[in-house]
């Protein structure tokens, strides 16, 4: 009896943990990883995300002047909004693991979806004074250039099976 009753309790543990890795996946779009200078962010890594994506559109001197204080205006915000994201995210794993009621871990849960919601108007108000900077041939550019980024992402998640945490 007492082996199933700690049989049982393993299976929830584990549902509710990867449940949770399920509900709060990495919360930042590609786009961070081009947030400082060298277009290497916080992932860093080679070739990452906004020096190759700025070749591919033939942005001039100017644009990219501009494109990058754009990007410096908001990486200080949006770093610490991911910070404070994290943090509530681990929080929530806490209690999830504890003794804490439904309603604090309602409660938390709300936080967290507030932050994604702060982080997410933050990139789109990010995103509009760079479309701002470019022309519309370079928008059209960029929309299909995303599209294949998020078609490739796919694909590779795809050969991984799945989501792979």
């Amino acid at each position: 009896m007492l082996l199933r009753r700690i049989s049982i309790l393993a299976a929830l543990m584990l549902g509710c943990s990867s449940a949770a890795a399920y509900a709060f996946p990495n919360p930042l779009p590609n786009q961070i990883i081009a947030q400082s200078p060298g277009g290497r962010g916080q992932r860093g890594g080679p070739g990452s995300g906004g020096a190759r994506l700025m070749e591919e559109l033939n942005l001039t001197a100017e644009q990219r002047q501009e494109i990058q204080e754009i990007r410096n205006q908001y990486q200080d915000q949006l770093q610490g909004r991911y910070q404070e994201l994290r943090q509530a995210q681990d929080q929530l794993r806490e209690l999830m693991v504890g003794i804490a009621s439904d309603g604090d871990l309602r409660g938390q849960h709300q936080r967290v979806l507030g932050l994604r919601q702060g982080m997410a108007e933050l990139y789109f108000d990010q995103m509009l004074e760079i479309r701002a900077v470019l022309t519309e041939e370079q928008r059209q550019e960029f929309s299909q250039l995303m599209q294949q980024r998020r078609q490739e992402m796919l694909d590779r998640k795809g050969r991984r099976g799945g989501n792979s945490r």
